[in-house]
């Protein structure tokens, strides 16, 4: 701690022990010059911030938060959930400028009124530009997207027509049935994990509002890029001849079983074009086993043109 004031890393839904949980009373401060380690189990994936508990509406209003992802395992979410091309993070926050310009006053959380709207720190043109905050993604991907909220206003995450938008997680625990959602309200401390299906109408980006809590009225909007690329090249120039290829279950995470009309041979590849895979099958029942391959989206293409596509979980 290189600052003049005492701080913690207080942590939401992260199930730590009292003594690391980071509320000054039941836990310990961090005072100046001295160095702690915080220690603890991330039993859950998933989602989830963390802020300093010390004078917390000011430390909070000069940048003290910030988001923890805990992974799944084998490319996964969490323990027999789906699996995903890439990953983005999102974290919003506000900011009153006179609650950051008076940092001796101890405002409560009822009498701040941001006048700052960000993700990831940034807001504008600034946020727009970043290369770091633009989702790119090929139609058949599947974008996870780590949602949170470090602000005093209500923001919602307004997704496009064509993203096919659904929530599996929130606050750090599988949903207890997946939902579709156009617009996802996210309120201050919440999460979620959101899953982006993008098709080829994608054409618009993601709006975030920010609502004033007291008032429920729109006091800030920003954009997240999201950046269609369409259908690979190396598929889209593919043969549809119609598919004379059965394969089953997609997705799937070790067996593909394909059924061929006659026999022939086939070819995987990868998203980025690679060829991963090239044998025979004969007519009727065949099985791949693909469990030696990393989870994300693939193309079998055989013999007569035809291509499909896979999901690997």
């Amino acid at each position: 701690n290189e600052s003049p004031e005492s701080h913690t890393i207080h942590l939401h839904g992260l199930d730590v022990d009292q003594v690391n949980d980071g509320v000054p009373s039941t836990s310990f401060y961090v005072v100046p010059d001295e160095t702690v380690t915080y220690s603890f189990n991330a039993d859950n994936p998933g989602t989830f911030l963390y802020h300093c508990h010390v004078t917390t509406t000011i430390h909070l209003t000069m940048g003290m938060y910030g988001m923890i992802s805990v992974n799944g395992p084998d490319g996964h979410i969490f323990e027999g959930g789906p699996g995903y091309t890439n990953v983005y993070h999102f974290l919003s926050s506000d900011l009153e400028v006179e609650t950051n310009d008076a940092p001796t006053d101890a405002f409560p959380f009822h009498e701040i009124y941001p006048d700052y709207f960000m993700i990831n720190g940034k807001s504008g043109a600034t946020l727009e530009g970043s290369v770091d905050e633009t989702i790119t993604a090929y139609v058949g991907d599947t974008i996870a997207l780590r949602l949170g909220s470090m602000a005093y206003s209500k923001t919602s995450f307004v997704f496009p027509a064509g993203s096919n938008a659904k929530v599996w997680m929130s606050d750090g625990r599988p949903v207890p049935e997946p939902f579709e959602s156009d617009t996802l309200e996210v309120y201050p401390g919440e999460r979620y994990t959101v899953f982006l299906y993008p098709d080829e109408s994608l054409e618009e980006n993601i709006k975030v509002l920010y609502h004033s809590m007291l008032s429920n009225q729109q006091v800030g909007v920003n954009e997240i890029s999201l950046f269609n690329l369409g259908i690979p090249d190396y598929v889209s120039s593919f043969n549809p001849a119609p598919r004379k290829l059965k394969v089953f279950p997609n997705p799937t995470t070790d067996i593909l079983n394909l059924v061929a009309e006659k026999a022939t041979t086939i070819k995987v590849f990868d998203m980025l074009g690679n060829e991963c895979m090239f044998t025979a099958i004969t007519t009727g029942n065949n099985t791949l086993d693909l469990s030696g391959y990393a989870p994300g989206i693939y193309f079998i293409k055989d013999s007569s043109g035809g291509a499909q596509r896979i999901v690997i979980q």
